[in-house]
């Protein structure tokens, strides 16, 4: 017997709709797995889930506001790649304190355009940050901004 629509569980139709968008992200899904973001044993399971809720998140609202197919795409790109190096960076705090942050930061994004990324899918990965920025980082944003 098949499942219709009707007929499918709402845990089913969740894990269905979660692993078709992983699907849809799997280079950089990829990417993730060789920054080690996938030992679960580890705990770093949650990170990759992050980026695909950021990427659905983004994408959403970013449509709601009328923006092109194309910015869509970049933004989405980005949000799966905003964390991509959450586990050197975690890693490096440990050891450098705060300063870590921002070479974590900077190697992120060098790699992220070694890679082949657009300048645009660059930006937007940027444009977030590390999760607790030093001084140093927020003064760059800030000096920025003005």
């Amino acid at each position: 017997m098949s499942e219709t629509q009707g007929d499918i569980h709402p845990d089913k139709k969740i894990t269905r709709f979660w692993a078709a968008r992983a699907l849809s992200a799997i280079s950089e899904m990829r990417h993730s797995k060789k920054k080690g973001l996938f030992p679960k044993s580890e705990g770093w399971r949650n990170v990759p889930e992050h980026q695909l809720v950021e990427a659905e998140e983004g994408d959403v609202l970013a449509e709601k506001l009328g923006i092109s197919y194309e910015k869509r795409k970049n933004l989405r790109t980005a949000a799966l790649l905003h964390d991509v190096s959450k586990r050197e960076e975690i890693e490096r705090a440990r050891e450098e304190g705060a300063s870590g942050f921002d070479s974590s930061a900077e190697d992120q994004v060098n790699w992220i355009r070694s890679l082949g990324y657009s300048e645009d899918v660059v930006e937007l990965v940027q444009s977030v940050g590390p999760v607790l920025p030093s001084p140093n980082a927020y003064t760059k944003h800030m000096s920025k901004k003005q």
